[in-house]
């Protein structure tokens, strides 16, 4: 099995992580859960689950896959960071 984390620093990660499931929402199976700056959210990716996990100071990303042909995890970093990064760099500036 095979596993990759990303963790983006932002104030913002309970909203970010809404408007990430909500994203992936219209592709494919998604729970989350928010509650103040807090959250926690599932991503049925094709290649494996993704777990994200938000904070007042950060949004944390673990995507994981079942077998470890490179293939499988090919692209996982931008699957999850294309569509949350614009964001996070706008909350920077």
């Amino acid at each position: 099995m095979l596993t990759d984390t990303g963790r983006f620093d932002t104030p913002n990660g309970a909203k970010y992580l809404q408007q990430l499931c909500k994203h992936f929402s219209h592709k494919v199976e998604v729970q989350f859960d928010t509650a103040d700056e807090t959250g926690q959210g599932t991503v049925a990716l094709g290649m494996g689950p993704a777990t994200l996990h938000a904070t007042g100071q950060d949004l944390t990303a673990k995507v994981t896959a079942p077998t470890p042909r490179s293939s499988i995890m090919r692209g996982r970093s931008s699957t999850i960071t294309s569509p949350v990064l614009p964001f996070v760099k706008s909350s920077k500036t």
